[in-house]
């Protein structure tokens, strides 16, 4: 009985992964406006850096020529926008300006994520139409979906069910046309606790957030007016110089984020601080973090 049930068992078709279209991201994201960024030639890195929250976490963006040709951005338009660079043949990107009829090559397009998420949004311009959704985990497709009709300057988000991707393929149904892209929303995915500290201003209040942490965890985390270390540990290094001083310590939400609020003297405008983060569930350090109070 025991050897019939794991052949049933190793038999069993593995869960289908459905996409749906949500109201909007349940993950940890972060948000690329591209009229964040300068027109012309741009890059992985630039939009990383533009994303909100941190910056974005993309690892790879590929973009491959298509039977469109070239177009012009003058439907559904709504700021700046990335495309393929006119002349490029549809691989180079870069950000093009909505209110002057712009012209680029036809392209699809291809964003690697680092590693497993479930969630991913853009906003289209240039396109009234659907697009075609391919998604891939590890090199293997595991699902597509083919869009609801792109709407002016109205983002959508899409949600795997029953597993995850590392990979999305976005592509124009159509040999006639093409889109571009006004915004990206993506899913942060961090293959260690990533530490930030926002509003870090003598006198006022700053905030301390470490994502990418075991849901529902602590989370440590301390910091030092002496330099970045290292201490060895049994867990790696911590990069913090003695003394060091221990903040209170905080719980992750589902999600894997932690927050603090950190009071900070006025007497403290110009001093270099370093700040370094412990996931005590997962006995992960996050990235050192080395700054200027303002």
């Amino acid at each position: 009985m025991r050897t019939l049930l794991l052949a049933l068992l190793l038999a069993a078709p593995a869960s289908a992964q459905t996409v749906i279209e949500t109201n909007g991201p349940t993950q940890p994201y972060s948000m690329i406006d591209m009229d964040q960024l300068p027109q012309g030639v741009t890059s992985l890195a630039a939009l990383n850096a533009a994303g909100t929250r941190g910056g974005a976490t993309l690892t790879g963006m590929q973009l491959t020529p298509t039977s469109g040709g070239s177009g012009a951005y003058e439907l559904q338009t709504c700021g700046f926008a990335l495309a393929a660079e006119l002349g490029s043949g549809g691989t180079t990107p870069a950000i093009i300006n909505g209110f002057g009829r712009a012209r680029y090559d036809s392209f699809r397009i291809g964003f690697d994520f680092g590693g497993p998420v479930t969630e991913f949004g853009m906003m289209l311009g240039d396109w009234g139409g659907t697009t075609d959704l391919h998604f891939f985990l590890n090199g293997a497709a595991v699902a597509s979906y083919t869009t609801s009709v792109h709407l002016q300057c109205t983002p959508q988000y899409y949600q795997m069910l029953g597993g995850s991707f590392d990979r999305v393929e976005v592509v124009a149904p159509s040999t006639v046309g093409n889109f571009v892209i006004l915004e990206l929303y993506v899913e942060q995915y961090f293959d260690e606790p990533r530490l930030r500290v926002d509003d870090l201003l003598a006198g006022g209040v700053a905030t301390l957030t470490v994502q990418g942490a075991s849901p529902n965890g602590a989370v440590l985390a301390a910091y030092s007016l002496r330099g970045a270390g290292p201490v060895a540990t049994q867990f790696g290094d911590l990069l913090l110089s003695r003394p060091f001083m221990q903040l209170p310590g905080m719980q992750a939400n589902a999600q894997g984020v932690a927050q603090q609020s950190l009071p900070v003297p006025a007497a403290a405008q110009g001093r270099a601080i370093w700040f370094h983060a412990f996931d005590a569930n997962s006995l992960r350090f996050s990235n050192g973090l080395a700054t200027i109070i303002g």
